[in-house]
């Protein structure tokens, strides 16, 4: 095992951003310009999931190469997607959001 700090505090500073964004606003007044994506997300799944390989590669023995560990953040933001969409869906159904309910699909045959 290497002597590494657990995470610098340059990683955590990285974080925030994505989380002050959430948390002011800023990231929802924005969706509307960037195709209904929420900037937030977009920017703290792919951070988290490069400070669990970061945690990984340097405190175990799993050694990460680099397209492997793309793939492994890859991965794990759209699996972070899924896990929200679910939750999102089983919110409206058991806890009366509306949260999916708002969202309108048309879906027109030629």
């Amino acid at each position: 095992m290497k002597d590494v700090p657990l995470l610098k505090w340059e990683l955590l500073t990285f974080l925030m951003i994505p989380l002050f964004l959430g948390m002011s606003g800023i990231s929802r007044t924005l969706e509307g310009y960037l195709f209904g994506v929420d900037l937030a997300f977009v920017l703290i799944t792919p951070t988290i999931g490069f400070m669990m390989m970061f945690v990984l590669h340097h405190h175990t023995k799993l050694h990460m190469n680099l397209p492997f560990a793309v793939f492994f953040v890859v991965i794990f933001s759209l699996a972070s997607g899924a896990l929200i969409g679910i939750g999102e869906y089983l919110s409206d159904q058991y806890l009366g959001t509306s949260l999916l309910k708002n969202i309108v699909i048309d879906i027109t045959f030629m």
